[in-house]
């Protein structure tokens, strides 16, 4: 039976993600999904965001096939 592990990241910018999602892959880690958190809210909310969290505009779900 095979299984999978689950992963999930946050960054702040597409660059980080790129360069990560490239190291992940040399261990056997794939891109599951991506979210961008800010891309529903409206103008101020996203300002208020600022504030009162970190800024994360890109959360993205890494899995890798594992056996049992």
């Amino acid at each position: 039976m095979e299984r999978k592990t689950t992963m999930v990241r946050e960054y702040i910018n597409q660059q980080a993600f790129v360069a990560d999602e490239q190291k992940l892959g040399l261990e056997g880690w794939s891109v599951e999904s991506t979210v961008n958190p800010d891309a529903k809210q409206d103008l101020l909310a996203r300002i208020r965001s600022l504030f009162t969290r970190k800024a994360t505009h890109l959360v993205v779900t890494y899995y890798r096939p594992t056996s049992v």
